[in-house]
């Protein structure tokens, strides 16, 4: 039983979000026929009629016709034929064969990859227009979205980068390993405690602190050693050009409401 009344100024009124800004007219097209079909009421209790469908807010046109792939799942026969045989190699639309780098594809996941890497070498060098320009399509113009990247993200992004594709993923821990993000994350661990020792020594050894070994002998050096080395580090600020300016530049970049480095500028006992 509906609860909701359509009418403007209902207690309890139904709004209808159905304008899509963010997708193309050929995207809506294909979800909305996609979905009269599957969701039809009945048993499955979720119809699809006017006030379900998606409808374009900025229409778009000369949109390609969108495709649908199908990756049926290999029967166990056929799998245990493929064990004894070399991976199969990709076929591109005119039936020449490309050579698969990829030791092995097994899996749902590696054989979609297999399918994208097949379909986006094709696309590359077509035409497009953009802002009322051609050019050709680029690696850099594709993407590859995905339900869940979890557990799935690498092993596609392992196998196009088999075929020659550049790619970048920043699923599973893959972003988090870049260089620049573990330097901006350990800096953000020193801002919630600057009594980490080995979390200070790696911030003040990144970018844009840049401290060397031989900084590090000399802060060491600079007091006593049987003290941790952020209070010998924060006692040296008045004497030592370079921690004095390590610590002006963090407060300039945190702004003066922080407080990481400047409330351990006092002696710690």
């Amino acid at each position: 039983m509906r609860s909701f009344d359509d009418a403007e100024g209902a207690a309890e009124r139904v709004i209808t979000l159905s304008e899509n800004f963010r997708s193309r007219d050929n995207i809506l097209l294909a979800v909305n026929h996609v979905f009269d079909h599957t969701l039809r009421g009945g048993s499955l209790e979720i119809g699809y009629g006017s006030e379900e469908r998606l409808y374009p807010g900025t229409h778009s046109t000369l949109d390609p016709a969108c495709e649908l792939h199908l990756i049926l799942p290999q029967s166990t026969d056929s799998a245990a034929e493929e064990d004894d045989e070399p991976p199969a190699a990709l076929k591109s639309e005119d039936g020449e064969e490309t050579e698969t780098q990829s030791e092995e594809i097994p899996g749902a996941s590696a054989r979609e990859a297999a399918l994208m890497a097949r379909l986006m070498t094709n696309l590359r060098g077509s035409m497009i227009e953009e802002k009322g320009v051609s050019r050709k399509l680029s690696w850099r113009d594709m993407v590859v979205l995905l339900r869940s990247a979890s557990g799935r993200a690498e092993t596609i992004a392992r196998v196009l980068r088999d075929q020659g594709i550049p790619v970048y993923s920043d699923a599973d821990q893959q972003f988090f390993d870049l260089i620049e993000v573990s330097d901006v994350l350990t800096l953000l661990h020193v801002l919630d405690n600057p009594l980490d020792d080995e979390r200070l020594m790696a911030a003040l050894a990144a970018p844009p602190f840049e401290f060397g070994p031989e900084d590090f002998v000399r802060v060491r050096g600079g007091g006593d050693k049987r003290l941790p080395f952020h209070q010998v580090f924060f006692s040296l600020e008045e004497g030592d050009p370079q921690v004095r300016q390590a610590i002006e530049r963090h407060y300039d970049s945190v702004g003066p409401g922080a407080s990481s480095f400047s409330t351990v500028r006092r002696p710690l006992c």
